[in-house]
């Protein structure tokens, strides 16, 4: 799927990968700055996401608006996005763009023009942003859930920040940031598609050629020191529960066990297959939504179900799925079971990894971890999962001391978050 990468570390000291496709008529060119939420300090919370922002402010060459001219009008289109581990930048373009694109986005991601004025008009921008998150229930349990997870540390913390953190930044807090963590030695620049990988080294060398050098950014590592938050409450005036139950792991990118984790996530509650789906909305009734999902970080992760809920059927239905995960755990798989989970996610990631956006982003989500995983070494990975792998892993992911809920629910629910805890936890017995 990806056999033709090429890396070069440039004189300057960022890292150039590429894949050159000779069967498409695009370039999907990200560059990856590794920095993301986990790498800020309390007072610097949510500066990763508002410097994503004022990137698309201009420069010294373009205004905000010629930067998304000069890429629309050559029919690409141009975003960014902020994670926990990191910050990209990309655009998608025509190749017969791809020139100009690098130009554009070089310019904006080496020479921003951060300016107070522009500063405080964001800030309302980015408030505005987070007024919606907090607007829609299901985000926020998934931001509470977060926070249950790691407590006092940095990725129990909302990526956008606090109120108080973003109040307090200015352009040259943030152009400190940016001066900090926009260095060669922590970025990648990716690029898929009908490219010249010697061109775009070249270019890239002579982008950071002024830089200020330095390494990899480091963050502070979390390793079990303190236990989960088991529960968080939001009770609102709204119609359904919101609920997002689930288990920390110390499982990381790197670890053997990923993949079990993986295959173990997909049964439980991956897709319409799935356990959950099955026994709580198909065979029971009591959700119209109910899924798992898997967050795999370097060192540390969690496993959580998503579920809405009607008011009166909440605890029944986090109980329910709570004796999902118990039979998991005491049960296992089936041969039939676990071949079709692992049919599924190879199928799932060639479907996904066919555009030159995707692969992209692939190879510069990786190129932090110190340690590329290739698509078809994830599908072996994959391949040999067997059943008592799988077991293992519930073994490692439904401990009754790991577990935490995060909940929004109606004013008018008679029964209180601790009661839909209570029920979960119960599901999975002793």
């Amino acid at each position: 799927m990806l056999d033709s990468i090429r890396r070069t570390d440039t004189d300057s000291g960022c890292s150039v990968i590429t894949v050159a496709r000779t069967d498409v008529e695009s370039v999907a060119l990200g560059f990856f700055a590794g920095v993301g939420s986990r790498y800020e300090s309390a007072e610097e919370s949510g500066y990763s996401h508002f410097l994503e922002h004022m990137l698309f402010k201009g420069t010294r060459r373009r205004s905000a608006a010629a930067v998304s001219r000069a890429v629309e009008s050559r029919g690409g289109n141009m975003n960014a996005a902020t994670g926990v581990d990191s910050t990209f930048y990309y655009v998608v373009i025509p190749s017969d763009g791809f020139r100009y694109a690098l130009d554009v986005i070089g310019d904006i991601y080496t020479q921003p023009l951060i300016s107070e004025r522009d500063t405080e008009r964001e800030r309302l921008v980015i408030l505005e942003e987070m007024k919606s998150y907090d607007d829609d229930p299901s985000s926020k349990a998934d931001e509470m859930f977060q926070e249950c997870m790691w407590p006092e540390h940095p990725l129990g913390r909302s990526i956008i920040g606090t109120e108080q953190s973003l109040g307090a930044a200015s352009g040259a807090s943030l152009l400190e940031y940016h001066s900090r963590f926009y260095t060669p030695g922590n970025t990648a620049v990716v690029a898929v598609g009908n490219l010249s990988h010697d061109y775009l080294v070249r270019k890239a060398d002579t982008l950071f050629s002024a830089s200020r050098r330095g390494g990899l950014a480091d963050f502070r590592s979390f390793n079990g020191e303190s236990p989960v938050k088991r529960l968080s409450a939001d009770i609102r005036d709204i119609e359904q529960i919101n609920a997002v139950a689930g288990f920390r792991v110390q499982i990381g990118r790197c670890d053997k066990r990923m993949h079990a984790l993986r295959v173990l996530n997909l049964i439980l509650g991956g897709n319409m297959s799935s356990r959950l789906f099955q026994s709580v909305r198909e065979r029971r009734g009591l959700a119209y939504s109910v899924s798992s999902f898997a967050v795999v970080l370097k060192e540390t992760g969690f496993v959580a179900i998503s579920a809405g809920f009607d008011k009166d059927r909440g605890v029944r239905g986090l109980r329910h799925c709570g004796i999902e995960c118990r039979k998991l755990l005491e049960q296992g798989v089936s041969p039939v079971e676990l071949a079709r989970a692992k049919r599924y996610l190879s199928g799932a990631l060639k479907i996904g990894l066919e555009g030159t956006y995707s692969q992209m982003k692939w190879i510069g989500k990786q190129f932090f971890d110190g340690k590329y995983l290739s698509p078809e070494e994830y599908v072996d990975g994959l391949a040999g999962v067997t059943c008592d792998d799988v077991m293992s892993a519930a073994h490692d992911v439904f401990k009754r001391e790991n577990a935490a809920l995060s909940i929004v629910m109606p004013e008018k629910c008679t029964l209180t978050p601790e009661n839909h805890l209570e029920a979960f936890v119960s599901g999975l017995g002793q």
